[in-house]
């Protein structure tokens, strides 16, 4: 039997002020994201309209909202993307008759959240050569 083992890192940041402000902005931008879709998705779904569900409609909505909150495009793109990716896994699970899980739901301010952040950090493979090299230095 061949068993594969994901495994994942969890950090704890402790950010300047300065960063922690980022960071805020960015969770901030994210949500935002998500509910106005949603609710459009909502609206749209109670007014009997066909939902297009699926990443290439909710980027053009991307583009709508950045054009309508101009500080959206101050935050980087990528975890806005997730947070897209991340809506229409949660749309399909609802309507997979398989699952059987609830329709998304509004996310609140003072609920726990987080962005992902993966833009320029090393993978396992960049990680563990680096630290070889280290190794070696210190070995020579």
């Amino acid at each position: 039997m061949n068993l594969k083992r994901q495994q994942g890192y969890v950090f704890r940041l402790t950010p300047t002020a300065a960063q922690d402000s980022l960071l805020r902005q960015f969770v901030g931008c994210s949500r935002l994201v998500w509910n106005a879709v949603l609710s459009e998705n909502a609206f749209r779904y109670a007014a009997g309209d066909p939902l297009p569900i699926g990443r290439k409609s909710f980027c053009a909505r991307l583009l709508d909202l950045k054009a309508k909150y101009t500080f959206l495009k101050d935050a980087h793109s990528q975890p806005l993307q997730q947070t897209l990716n991340d809506l229409v896994k949660a749309y399909e699970r609802a309507f997979d008759p398989k699952l059987a899980a609830a329709l998304p739901t509004l996310k609140k301010k003072h609920d726990a959240q987080g962005i992902p952040v993966s833009a320029g950090l090393p993978s396992r493979e960049q990680a563990r050569a680096t630290t070889e090299d280290r190794l070696d230095r210190l070995s020579v």
